[in-house]
């Protein structure tokens, strides 16, 4: 999905970024739905989802700090802050925790 929404020019020719209203994603804690614009995406961590390694959206600040912490996870993007690269670091991003020592 951020994949697309950042090459909406490939997958979607006629369409624009600004037509589109509204994204949703399943925020990881509540697995509910809600608006992408109101969650947090932690990034590089070693979570492993339907699709592969991917940027884990968390509702708020502190269950971003904590997921982060809980699995290894690079940094806290907001979704204007998502690029390209993110989601490529995140695509090959690590499926093992970095060892402590």
């Amino acid at each position: 999905m951020l994949h697309n929404l950042l090459n909406i020019s490939k997958y979607q020719p006629r369409q624009k970024r600004e037509h589109i209203k509204q994204v949703w994603v399943m925020e990881y804690y509540t697995a509910k739905q809600m608006d992408a614009g109101e969650v947090l995406f932690v990034a590089g961590s070693s979570l492993v989802g339907p699709m592969g390694l991917d940027l884990i959206p968390v509702k708020g600040k502190e269950a971003a700090e904590q997921l982060r912490k809980d699995y290894n996870g690079e940094s806290i993007l907001a979704l204007d802050k998502i690029s390209p690269d993110e989601i490529r670091k995140a695509r090959n991003g690590r499926l093992r925790p970095k060892r402590a020592f």
